[in-house]
């Protein structure tokens, strides 16, 4: 019980080994995941993109169609073409 114990040497021990070069492949496989999450999330929000303009396109020519139709009925169809 009458062993010194020095403070300045604490933390400079771990209790686990480590093979060579570990944190270096962590921090490349860390890298490496967090590109391809972020390649995946941007291929899906141009996924998305492409979605609402053929949904934006869809509604726009249904609405052209309705309203071409209206004025074919209301109007002679001399009149549609001049």
């Amino acid at each position: 019980m009458n062993k010194e114990f020095d403070f300045d040497d604490i933390g400079k021990k771990t209790p686990y080994r480590t093979p060579d070069n570990f944190f270096d492949w962590q921090g490349y496989w860390l890298f490496r995941l967090i590109y391809r999450r972020e390649m995946y999330l941007q291929e899906l929000r141009i996924c998305w993109l492409w979605i609402e303009a053929a949904a934006i396109r869809l509604i726009n020519g249904f609405m052209n169609c309705r309203m071409r139709s209206w004025k074919s009925s209301s109007t002679s169809l001399i009149m549609t073409y001049f």
